[in-house]
């Protein structure tokens, strides 16, 4: 959950400003690791009923290294679900109370409809309109 906050950070214009509970619970865990800066500002007299709002100052280079690896973890668990690639996951490991990935994932083989895909990609690339036959996807090379 605080991986996905942020990646919604990183995704953010400043100013970066988060307002829900939740939102504010994990952006202070961010904060406790290092992944973040943040300012918290406390609006209202009422201790009980104060809304607590997180202006995030800045990703430190630990959240940047953090949402890298998420995303690579992500392409490759996305290109592994449609069988373009075999990759290996790294390892998980117990962080924080939450199970994460301790790396990125390294690419063991493309498969063949992945190699495919790919050739398909350069072709469109190469020729924005269809021809035929394509010397990038032709075998006769």
């Amino acid at each position: 959950m605080d991986t996905q906050l942020l990646m919604r950070i990183g995704r953010m214009t400043p100013p970066r400003r988060l307002t829900l509970s939740a939102d504010v619970a994990a952006a202070k865990r961010l904060a406790a690791s290092g992944m973040i800066e943040v300012t918290l500002e406390v609006q209202g007299k009422a201790k009980r009923l104060a809304l607590q709002v997180v202006h995030v100052e800045a990703i430190t280079s630990e959240g940047a290294s953090a949402i890298a690896i998420e995303k690579s973890r992500s392409r490759s668990d996305l290109l592994r679900a449609a069988r373009l690639i075999e990759a290996d996951l790294p390892p998980l490991i117990p962080c924080q109370g939450r199970t994460t990935y301790s790396g990125q994932a390294t690419v063991m083989r493309v498969t063949a409809r992945g190699e495919a895909a790919l050739k398909m990609r350069a072709c469109s690339l190469f020729h924005p309109v269809q021809c035929s036959p394509c010397p990038v996807t032709s075998d006769a090379r």
